[in-house]
């Protein structure tokens, strides 16, 4: 790899670009943009922000001594923008934007409330650094955003806000995850020998490990095994409240599993049992076989194999492209967000329908709209929605009958979000033109009998939208990780 030259400069990119809110009352709040900001030290927590002597919030942080960094999103990178060419002697910058000062816990200057997360800081001490002066700062707050901590572990969640980064004067998203903290390190092969090694690391903490290699789903078999645990790890084995009840000791269940449905979460409730998924590790294995199915459908891939492999040939068959077919996304969490973006990327039009409307999927251009709109008005709809009450049998006979003749379901969230009998209807009697299923009412193996497997144009995988080498190593550090924590043992 050849070398340049370049002259001496600020190039360490890419950098965080937040929102710095100021002020100690409302009449002189103000925002600037500021990307030169950063960690100084951990505990105390510490931080800085670099800001030019002439710039209108430098005079406000030197008086009061206070300010609030807010983190930007996708969202808000039109307003993270216009902070940083505007200056707040002659707008009123909150005004201006709509956006919305809150009351933090500690200081005086506002929060964005729009901002996932708010960092009340309070100045220690001002270094004048040539062009900038540094704020050097006390973290002495933090204002999460509710809906982006994880229920089950308590940790924040920012990738799920489409964080904003700048990089020599430009604004980027962020990309997949690449890997945690250490992930160079680890070994990634759950084997037996690995289980080896986290039975020496729990045991040298005081703590007995036993593992079971072999799955056994018997509800006996699981009462012996369990019996005298303190805590559990389970994958997507029933765990019936008998089970649970059989194991006096149990105090923690880590499941190793996104969806929580197969556990009897009231019993666990009454028992004080805490429970903890593994949130997040098949995101991307889930998201590429929905649009694998999609495909598979619309080009009869797994027919078409079959065909040749009989001596066969294509006839007169033409399939379908993605590209300029509108897609309905039903349940736009982390998954069916990582679904949207693959399906932009392939030229599709995407209308979305969820509980919660977020602003990281409407700023990819994707509009959301009801449910039985949404049915009647796409190509293809996919199912990304955990199984509750709410959402059992979300389509029906009702929501099919919507669909266009030439339309496609695609199934990788739960068996029962769709009324199989239903759906089978439909394929049969040329209701709608296929289906891509991955998840069923019950885990395959499926009796002959079953109606998706002799309905027309439906492809059938065993449930293994979840289940790549890549998913099953963020999987195990998940899950053990929670082990950790909840032994408050340090990885």
């Amino acid at each position: 790899m050849s070398k340049v030259p370049f002259k001496p400069g600020n190039m360490i990119y890419p950098l965080p670009v937040v929102m710095v809110s100021c002020g100690d009352a409302p009449d002189n709040y103000n925002i600037i943009t500021v990307a030169w900001t950063g960690t100084i030290c951990s505990d105390p927590p510490l931080c800085y922000i670099s800001v030019r002597p002439e710039r209108h919030s430098h005079g406000i942080i030197s008086r009061t001594g206070e300010f609030v960094i807010n983190l930007t999103t996708e969202a808000l990178a039109y307003a993270t923008d216009w902070c940083g060419v505007k200056s707040g002697r002659d707008v009123n910058k909150f005004k201006a934007l709509s956006l919305t000062a809150e009351k933090g816990q500690i200081v005086k200057a506002p929060l964005i409330a729009e901002s996932p997360l708010n960092i009340e800081c309070r100045v220690l001490e001002v270094k004048q650094m040539g062009s900038h002066d540094m704020f050097i700062a006390e973290v002495v707050a933090i204002d999460a955003e509710e809906s982006l901590v994880d229920k089950t572990t308590g940790g924040f969640q920012l990738n799920h806000a489409s964080p904003l980064a700048y990089s020599h004067g430009k604004y980027y998203g962020l990309g997949e995850k690449l890997g945690g903290f250490g992930f160079s390190v680890k070994k990634k092969k759950i084997s037996e020998e690995h289980f080896e090694e986290l039975k020496k690391e729990f045991a040298s903490k005081g703590h007995e490990f036993n593992y079971n290699l072999n799955r056994d789903e018997n509800p006996l078999a699981l009462k012996e095994r369990m019996a005298d645990s303190d805590i559990v790890v389970i994958s997507n084995i029933k765990l019936p409240a008998d089970v649970i009840n059989a194991c006096p000791k149990l105090k923690m269940l880590s499941v190793a599993f996104t969806g929580l449905d197969h556990i009897d979460l009231a019993c666990c409730q009454q028992r004080g049992i805490e429970v903890c998924n593994a949130a997040g590790y098949s995101t991307t294995a889930v998201s590429e076989l929905a649009v694998g199915l999609m495909l598979d459908v619309m080009r009869k891939i797994t027919e078409l194999d079959s065909t040749i492999r009989k001596g066969g040939s294509r006839g007169m068959f033409l399939g379908r492209e993605l590209k300029g077919k509108t897609v309905g996304v039903v349940g736009t969490g982390a998954i069916g967000t990582a679904t949207i973006r693959l399906l932009l990327a392939f030229g599709c039009k995407v209308l979305a329908y969820s509980r919660t409307e977020r602003p990281e999927v409407t700023v990819l251009g994707v509009e959301y709209c009801s449910l039985d709109s949404l049915m009647s008005q796409c190509d293809i709809i996919t199912l990304h929605v955990p199984l509750n009450k709410e959402t059992t049998h979300i389509i029906g006979q009702h929501e099919l009958s919507l669909m266009k003749p030439t339309a496609i379901l695609i199934n990788t969230a739960r068996g029962n979000v769709v009324d199989i009998d239903a759906l089978a209807k439909a394929l049969n009697e040329g209701k709608i033109a296929g289906a891509g299923i991955d998840v069923y009412e019950k885990e395959p193996p499926l009796p002959e009998s079953h109606p998706l497997l002799n309905s027309p144009n439906c492809v059938v995988v065993p449930h293994i939208a979840y289940a790549t080498r890549e998913a099953f190593d963020i999987r195990a550090d998940i899950v053990f990780d929670n082990v950790r924590r909840f032994l408050k043992i340090e990885n």
